[in-house]
């Protein structure tokens, strides 16, 4: 650090323990009042130093930052292009393994279905040859099993389906991501009059309102919204 900006904080840091020390819990006459008020603005001007003492250093620093983000932005323009095409080829290949493999599940889960009913449609002609042959005492017992045969969901055994492919070690897709767009405002705001749509689907516009209290102050007449003051403060002239 520059020797000056040395000597300046050891002055500072004695002069603030001095001038935070006068400084009483309460005014109670007008000599505590301009004293307060020269304090302010000790307090004031050395806000304007201190700002002043870090100026250069900001703007080097930011100067810097600068530089290095319009590097890193023209680095990273060099592989972008290429990396989408990649990420295309990439995304097409899996897309399209991955609609094989979906056509493939569903031809053997057609098949499974098939050979499962073929089964089904065996038992209960054997079922009904034995119903046939069967002594009237045993007819009865033998249609309710049928029945019940007949009933029951068929016991489907799909066969699994390889993976369609095998990502490289160390790669991972993300998820596509959504967002919603406002393509009605009107609508919108009727729905959540309704209580179709929740009230948060509605933003107030904080900037504008914002605008309207610093114009209107107390006379702002907004259905919905008050105006809310911040702190006052005394603003002080530095030397």
């Amino acid at each position: 650090m520059a020797p000056e900006l040395v000597k300046l904080d050891a002055k500072f840091v004695d002069e603030l323990n001095t001038t935070a020390a006068s400084i009483p819990k309460r005014i109670r006459s007008q000599v505590q009042y301009q004293q307060v008020s020269e304090d302010l603005r000790w307090f004031t001007d050395m806000a304007r130093q201190i700002k002043a003492k870090y100026a250069p250093f900001k703007r080097s620093a930011l100067d810097h930052l600068n530089l290095l983000r319009k590097s890193e932005k023209d680095d990273l323009a060099k592989c972008e292009p290429y990396e989408q095409v990649c990420q295309k080829l990439i995304t097409k290949w899996e897309q399209d393994q991955e609609a094989k493999a979906r056509r493939e599940l569903d031809a053997a889960m057609e098949q499974a279905e098939k050979e499962a009913a073929s089964v089904r449609e065996q038992q209960l002609a054997t079922l009904d040859e034995q119903i046939d042959t069967a002594p009237e005492s045993a007819k009865g017992v033998l249609s309710g099993v049928r029945d019940t045969l007949r009933s029951q969901p068929l016991s489907v055994d799909y066969k699994p389906v390889k993976q369609p492919y095998s990502r490289p070690e160390g790669h991972s897709v993300r998820a596509a991501t959504y967002r919603a767009e406002v393509i009605n405002l009107k609508a919108l705001v009727e729905a959540v009059a309704r209580g179709e749509a929740d009230l948060e689907c509605l933003q107030a516009n904080q900037t504008y309102l914002n605008g309207r209290a610093r114009r209107e102050k107390d006379m702002l007449r907004i259905p919905g919204v008050t105006v809310v003051a911040g702190e006052r403060k005394t603003t002080v002239r530095t030397r």
